[in-house]
């Protein structure tokens, strides 16, 4: 858990991925959080924010989105 501010509001909040991870969900995470997302209404920069994050690998750098989520919707 961690502070973030979610429309200029600082609240608590929970990164995505770790929550998919603790959860133990056999779905790919970028399916799981998307359909969250959608089937539950979530509103940007109220519910959740995304950051794009460049991430080096052996293979070369690959983009992936992060997610966090205020503890209302996680």
């Amino acid at each position: 858990m961690f502070k973030q501010n979610f429309s200029g509001s600082l609240k608590n909040g929970v990164n995505a991925r770790e929550l998919h991870a603790f959860l133990e969900s056999r779905q790919d995470f970028s399916t799981w959080i998307k359909n969250r997302i959608v089937d539950y209404g979530f509103i940007v920069n109220q519910d959740f924010i995304s950051l794009h994050k460049i991430v080096e690998r052996e293979t070369g750098a690959t983009r992936r989105i992060e997610y966090a989520l205020s503890l209302d919707v996680a």
